[in-house]
Formats: C-alpha cells, sequence, structure tokens
C-alpha cells in the first residue's frame, strides 16, 4: 500500500506512513468491517432516541391542539415518522448481528436510508411547527 501524501511505500497493517506521518483512515486498510459496525451502532443508538423524541413531541403536539381547538396533520405524521426510525433500528440491528456478506451491508444500507429519510422529514415537521403555533 503506499501513502495517498507523499507516495510512500507502506505496510498494509501500518496505522500511519512512516514516511509523512499521515494516519490512514480504516477505509484505506482495508478494515471497512468495524467502520460499518460503528455506523449500524450509531444508527441503532440516535434512532431509537429518536423514537422517544418523535412519542414525547406527538404527545405535546395533541396537548397543544387541545388547548388551541385546532387540527393539524403534525401529530399523524410524527406517528409515521416514529415508525420510519423503528424500522430502522430493527433493519441496523439486523445488519449488527449478520455475518459479513451482501445482506449485511443490504440491511445495514436500506437502514441507513430510512434513517435519513425519517431525519428529513422530522426536520420538515419541527419548521412547521415553529410556524403553525407561534
Amino acid at each position: 500500500m503506499s501513502c495517498p501524501t507523499c507516495d510512500h511505500s507502506c505496510s498494509v497493517e501500518a496505522q500511519s506512513c512512516p514516511n509523512c506521518g499521515k494516519p490512514f483512515s480504516a477505509r484505506l486498510n482495508g478494515s471497512k468491517k468495524g467502520l460499518d459496525n460503528n455506523i449500524y451502532t450509531n444508527i441503532l443508538s440516535l434512532s431509537s432516541a429518536k423514537i422517544g423524541m418523535c412519542l414525547t413531541l406527538l404527545g405535546l403536539v395533541r396537548v397543544v391542539e387541545g388547548l388551541k381547538n385546532i387540527q393539524t396533520l403534525v401529530d399523524e405524521l410524527l406517528a409515521i415518522i416514529a415508525g420510519g426510525f423503528l424500522i430502522s433500528s430493527l433493519l441496523t440491528y439486523s445488519a449488527l448481528k449478520k455475518e459479513e456478506g451482501e445482506g449485511k451491508q443490504k440491511l445495514g444500507r436500506a437502514g441507513d436510508i430510512i434513517f435519513t429519510g425519517s431525519l428529513g422529514l422530522l426536520a420538515v415537521i419541527c419548521v412547521s411547527l415553529v410556524f403553525e403555533f407561534l
């Protein structure tokens, strides 16, 4: 393997270039497994926390709707988003438990895409809440 900075020949096990000192990332070393598992673990923990946040926000929206005597679609959308985070949690948990291979990558990628989509929808809902309840 050669260093991307100085083009010095380095060992595959090297953590950094002995010539220039540049650290190698996990992808350069070929240990993509640890990187994927780290990403899956982060998605799993964050999506689990977002489920609780969505359910708390859902309850608060219901209280405000009752007090102001208004009807919005926000509560239904929050329930759908919480479901998206739940599916993301299940997929990434399955990816963490699965052995290396094509199936693990597909499960992890699907969980990542659903997590990102749910996070984007949650941001849209938060912006709409600010303008709706002010």
